[in-house]
C-alpha cells in the first residue's frame, strides 16, 4: 500500500549528468524512479525491517549515495529545490517478499552530503598526486580470529587485520 503509489508516472533508471559546483568534478547517476517532485532509490535486502535495514543501509554507505543522487537531480534540473526528501523501497529477498518503504530526513541527508562531499574532495587529492590509495594500500597480513573454528585463542593478542 505505502510502496505503489510511489511507483505511478515515474522514469525508471533515469540517468543525470552535472558538474559539481564546489569541485568542478562532472558526475553522473542513475536514478531507481524519479516522480516529478521525488526520487525513490531500491535496495533489495536479506531483512527490509527497520533494525536490520537501516544498519545495513549505513554499513553501505547509502545515505552517502542518497545525498548524492539527491543532490545531483537539482543540479541537472531533474528535480526542483523544494523536492521531498528522497524514499527507499525495500523489497526482501526471500519468501515472504516483504517491502518496506522509508523516507529520508534531513539529518541523514546531511550526514550523506558530508560523506560524498569529503569523497570528491579526496577524489581531487588523489588525482593531483596520481596516486589512488584505496581501502588497504600497503601489505595486510590476515590473521584468523579467535572465534573461527580451530581457533582456540589468538597467540598475538592482536586485532584480526594488522599492517605489514
Amino acid at each position: 500500500k505505502v510502496a505503489a503509489p510511489l511507483l505511478l508516472n515515474t522514469k525508471a533508471e533515469h540517468t543525470i549528468t552535472w558538474t559539481d559546483a564546489e569541485t568542478g568534478i562532472a558526475c553522473k547517476a542513475r536514478l531507481d524512479l524519479l516522480g516529478a517532485n521525488y526520487l525513490v532509490d531500491l535496495k533489495s535486502t536479506a531483512d527490509p525491517a527497520p533494525r536490520r535495514f537501516c544498519r545495513s543501509f549505513a554499513d553501505y554507505l547509502g545515505h552517502g549515495q542518497l545525498a548524492f543522487y539527491c543532490d545531483g537531480a537539482i543540479a541537472s534540473g531533474a528535480l526542483p529545490r523544494d523536492a521531498v526528501y528522497p524514499y527507499v523501497i525495500a523489497p526482501g529477498k526471500t519468501e515472504p517478499y516483504d517491502v518496506a518503504v522509508y523516507r529520508t530526513h534531513l539529518f541523514a541527508l546531511d550526514a550523506g552530503r558530508r560523506l560524498y562531499r569529503s569523497l570528491l574532495a579526496r577524489l581531487l587529492e588523489c588525482e593531483a598526486a596520481n596516486w589512488y590509495p584505496g581501502g588497504a594500500p600497503g601489505l595486510l597480513q590476515l590473521e584468523v580470529p579467535d572465534w573461527a573454528a580451530g581457533m582456540a585463542e589468538q597467540p598475538n593478542g592482536n586485532a584480526p587485520w594488522r599492517t605489514l
